[in-house]
């Protein structure tokens, strides 16, 4: 490759973009992007069919630990409006576990404990699991394991843009 042309990837966990071409066209196209990736912006994950992309933040994506997350679930939870039904804190919690866990899933137990280390005592984390099965948002990957799907991600982002509007 000459040095008239360069060529960027960014990876960012499987939401890949490329950009070819001259030097000052990749330049360009890396300014526009990079705070997309590393600032306050979210990404649209509408085209990609992993289930680990969405919710990007500083915190999320360039600070803390574990990818990326805040270090402590309180955290993380306290990003999300206080008004959330029992199914959308034990989604908030199950993603937690998941982008924290080395297999990428989360168990209903696991999910359960870190609410209640927050003080909050969903009725039926079961019950509220089975639901955003049927709501395809999340999907189980083994005996006891799910994970949650691109549209549970993108539910998350949702409500934290509404937490934020607020």
């Amino acid at each position: 490759m000459n040095a008239e042309h360069m060529s960027l990837e960014i990876d960012c966990k499987q939401r890949k973009f490329a950009v070819t071409g001259t030097a000052q066209f990749v330049q360009e196209w890396f300014e526009r992007l990079w705070p997309e990736f590393s600032g306050q912006a979210t990404v649209d994950d509408s085209g990609t069919d992993e289930g680990s992309g969405g919710l990007v933040d500083p915190p999320q994506r360039t600070g803390g630990t574990q990818g990326g997350l805040p270090e402590t679930f309180g955290e993380f939870y306290h990003l999300f409006p206080t008004d959330l039904s029992d199914q959308d804190k034990v989604l908030v919690a199950a993603y937690f576990v998941q982008r924290t866990s080395e297999d990428n899933s989360f168990s209903t137990g696991a999910a359960s404990e870190l609410l209640r280390g927050q003080g909050v005592r969903p009725a039926n984390p079961s019950q509220s699991i089975r639901r955003l099965r049927d709501a395809r948002r999340l999907f189980p990957v083994a005996n006891g394991a799910f994970r949650v799907s691109e549209t549970g991600v993108r539910h998350l982002d949702e409500l934290r843009d509404r937490a934020v509007q607020s």
